[in-house]
């Protein structure tokens, strides 16, 4: 507050309102210079088009602006709370924002989609998903399950889970308009992009993970991977609609939507769906894996198997071995077979009869591109 007290010596003596409205003006001003255009892969587009590129640097100015009034009060913001803000933010060791980010930047969206009074109002907005038509909308999220990061960090210690993770972030940095370390092993791309700008990005994500040289997966014969899954939000509002319809059935059912932000958990949908196909996606990918690495040498099996197992759904060696008798035409149906049906055990063990419709209809979607 401090510099703004010496831009503005009047500042303290200001009504709140006025007060907390300067403290925005400069702190909006402080972010647009701070935007790099470099983040958005089109940069190019949007440099030759300066409509389109202020247009892009206010959303992300706005989407700034909406983590700084979540971490607190303008009114109280420092300049030693400013900085550690913007650090609380950035994730050290891939240097994308942590996953608070991408919810800010779907927020951001949704505001473009919606107007601020159906956001504002759950059965105006409850409405509006029921009864308009959202196919050309182009908002999408990408999730991408880091590969063998638990192996990393078994074999040379969490300094090399961390370069594999920084790697893997290297690769989705410019892709959408957000990228996002959701936590863990999971990275986010946030678009909002017709479908074959979403193609082509995936298309140079996937180049570049093949294309890294990562010694200690060469020793044990693997590729860097991630596993990725898209969701679109059509589809989320779909799962959306049909979770609302099946609990207003019930008494209990009304009941619950009560205590229902329903904007979060729209988002919360969203994100969920694109997670469980990029999930789904691993276990396609590492029980084949498996079972040839079990083939081939017991002695490598044997290292990589405490590390690669859950993103496998727990496979036992039994199960791998059975699954290895299958005609190898056939195996990929199998496997499919094995992994919905683990689904279906996980499914049974959830309790909360709202938890299980929301997760049952998140995984119904999901399976229609597997």
């Amino acid at each position: 507050m401090e510099k703004l007290n010496q831009i503005n010596p009047e500042v303290e003596k200001m009504e709140e309102q006025e007060r907390q409205a300067r403290v925005e003006f400069f702190l909006r001003e402080e972010l647009a210079g701070e935007y790099d255009d470099t983040r958005f892969y089109l940069k190019d587009a949007l440099r030759e088009q300066e409509e389109v590129y202020e247009k892009s640097r206010k959303q992300w100015v706005d989407e700034q602006m909406d983590f700084y009034h979540e971490i607190e009060d303008l009114n109280t913001l420092t300049e030693k709370a400013f900085a550690e803000a913007k650090v609380a933010k950035i994730n050290p060791v891939t240097g994308l924002e942590n996953r608070p980010g991408l919810f800010i930047g779907i927020n951001s969206h949704l505001k473009n989609i919606f107007s601020s009074e159906v956001l504002a109002d759950r059965d105006k907005f409850f409405s509006e998903l029921k009864t308009r038509d959202f196919s050309e909308e182009e908002l999408k999220v990408l999730f991408c399950d880091v590969s063998f990061l638990s192996l990393a960090n078994e074999v040379g210690g969490h300094e090399m889970g961390d370069e594999l993770l920084k790697n893997m972030a290297d690769q989705i940095r410019t892709q959408g308009s957000k990228a996002v370390h959701y936590g863990g092993d999971e990275l986010v791309v946030l678009y909002n992009a017709d479908d074959n700008l979403v193609e082509k990005s995936i298309s140079r994500i996937e180049a570049g993970v093949k294309n890294l040289e990562i010694d200690y997966l060469k020793e044990l014969n693997l590729q860097a991977n991630m596993d990725k899954g898209l969701a679109t939000l059509p589809e989320a509002i779909d799962v959306f609609n049909e979770m609302i319809d099946e609990v207003k059935e019930s008494p209990e059912g009304r009941e619950a939507l009560k205590l229902m932000h329903p904007v979060k958990a729209l988002e919360n949908i969203f994100v969920a769906l694109a997670d469980k196909r990029a999930f789904l996606r691993k276990g396609l990918v590492r029980i084949p894996l498996l079972i040839n690495i079990k083939k081939k040498s017991q002695a490598q099996y044997e290292k990589v198997i405490g590390s690669l197992r859950k993103g496998a759904y727990s496979v036992t060696d039994k199960e791998l071995d059975d699954l290895a008798e299958v005609d190898p035409s056939e195996r990929k149906k199998a496997i499919k077979e094995f992994i919905l049906s683990k689904e279906k055990e996980n499914l049974e063990s959830v309790k909360n009869e709202f938890d299980y419709l929301r997760s049952s209809l998140i995984l119904k979607k999901a399976l229609n591109k597997f």
